[in-house]
């Protein structure tokens, strides 16, 4: 199960990466990707412990489930979420402090 996690975070991070590099508004699109990996990563984390906590640490299968679904839970509602404030990150983004 590890190098299967690897070779997921390695095409999860090239595929972020491709995005980033043809997005018109490059910036907007890096918060757009980091929030989703990084919600995706807590939601992981979340459903893991949750998993294990009901069925036990002896339970690979099920904690395993909790982590697909909780990732895949964080990382859409990341990625809705920031879309729905689409307007307010694309205005973000052409803040100048200097």
């Amino acid at each position: 199960m590890k190098p299967a996690g690897r070779v997921i975070v390695f095409i999860s991070i090239a595929y972020a990466g491709y995005e980033i590099y043809n997005a018109e508004n490059k910036e907007k699109e890096f918060y757009k990707q980091g929030a989703t990996i990084g919600a995706g990563i807590a939601g992981g984390a979340a459903g893991g412990a949750i998993a294990g906590g009901i069925y036990g640490p002896g339970s690979p299968i099920c904690s395993t489930v909790g982590v697909i679904i909780g990732g895949i839970a964080g990382g859409y509602g990341a990625y809705k979420l920031v879309e729905a404030f689409d307007e307010e990150l694309e205005a973000f983004t052409k803040w100048t402090l200097f």
